[in-house]
């Protein structure tokens, strides 16, 4: 029985029946939810406080909860919807891309481990969720075939050459030093096996950068992850934003 104690394509089956009834939404409403989030970037851009970047994040955590790390545009009660809706349109994106031999999967900011768990059930294996945020670890949930860990210093806490998967999704656009970014690169460059699989879902809208995010292109990820056959496999929609996904396996031997 795989963790959870499901059977492996339950989770499938879920998330296709949430997508489908998330889709049946009306016009009005999807009007009204891009205007929040249109609403919610121009309040955002105007009223974000001075400090760094960890420190901002973790206060928005504590005032948000769940609900930071999304787009702000989404509403408290939209919360466990949107994450239904990301579930199903990445996990089947993410089971075709997998091989079998996987035994471990790294969820690089995992914050309150909203996937962190169905990530160790797909790969029937373990899972690994780290994140530098002390609150929102506090809010994981447990579960026997999942570990989370506080990243520090930059550090991901992973032996060298160790995860079979990296899963990083809609956590680098929160990284806006050019420098900090490519220290993070090198992490998952230490981390991740030969011809293990990187999963990257990333806000590649073509807008102005805000205080606390930046937006890239998918060429410039691909250019980023030059150990990686990074391609581009779909994309959808958030409040007017496009969000890319991307997956790709190393190339070459581990450094």
């Amino acid at each position: 029985m795989p963790p959870g104690g499901s059977t492996k394509h339950n989770w499938r089956e879920r998330c296709l029946s949430d997508s489908q009834n998330l889709e049946k939404g009306n016009l009005i409403e999807a009007i009204r939810t891009r205007l929040r989030g249109l609403f919610n970037r121009l309040n955002l851009k105007k009223s974000v406080p001075p400090g760094s970047g960890l420190n901002y994040w973790e206060q928005r955590h504590k005032k948000y909860g769940v609900r930071s790390i999304l787009n702000l545009g989404h509403t408290e009660e939209e919360v466990d919807a949107v994450t239904r809706m990301q579930k199903a349109k990445l996990f089947p994106l993410l089971a075709k891309q997998l091989n079998g031999h996987e035994k471990l999967i790294l969820d690089f900011g995992c914050g309150p481990g909203r996937f962190t768990a169905d990530l160790a059930e797909m790969i029937q294996g373990r899972a690994v969720g780290v994140d530098p945020s002390e609150y929102l670890l506090s809010l994981t949930p447990e579960n026997s075939h999942v570990e989370y860990r506080r990243m520090e210093e930059g550090v991901i806490p992973l032996e060298d050459a160790s995860a079979d998967v990296v899963w990083i999704c809609l956590v680098l656009s929160i990284i806006i030093d050019e420098q900090v970014l490519r220290q993070t690169l090198g992490e998952f460059d230490r981390v991740l096996k030969a011809d293990g699989l990187l999963f990257l879902v990333a806000n590649t809208a073509e807008r102005e950068d805000m205080a606390h995010i930046k937006f890239r292109s998918v060429s410039e990820y691909q250019e980023a992850f030059a150990n990686v056959d990074l391609r581009l496999i779909s994309e959808y929609d958030d409040l007017g934003e496009r969000i890319s996904i991307m997956a790709g396996r190393r190339r070459g031997p581990v450094n």
